[in-house]
C-alpha cells in the first residue's frame, strides 16, 4: 500500500480554534512508551513503591 490512512478527530470551538487528535491506538501506544520509558529511577521506585521490586515501565533506568 502506498497512502497511509491516519485516524484523525478534528474540532474547532466557537471561537475557531482548531483541535487535531491522532486516534490510532498503536500510535499512541508507542507515544506512551516512548514518554514513559526511564519516568521513574531506581532512587524514585524504591521511594514511591519499595514493597515491589524494580520494574520500570517499557525498559526505562
Amino acid at each position: 500500500m502506498g497512502i497511509a490512512e491516519a485516524v484523525v478527530l478534528t474540532a474547532t470551538t466557537d471561537d475557531g480554534v482548531v483541535g487535531l487528535w491522532n486516534l490510532d491506538v498503536d500510535a499512541a501506544i508507542r507515544g506512551i512508551r516512548a514518554s514513559s520509558a526511564g519516568a521513574l529511577s531506581r532512587q524514585q521506585w524504591q521511594r514511591y513503591v519499595p514493597q515491589l521490586p524494580y520494574n520500570p515501565p517499557y525498559g526505562g533506568g
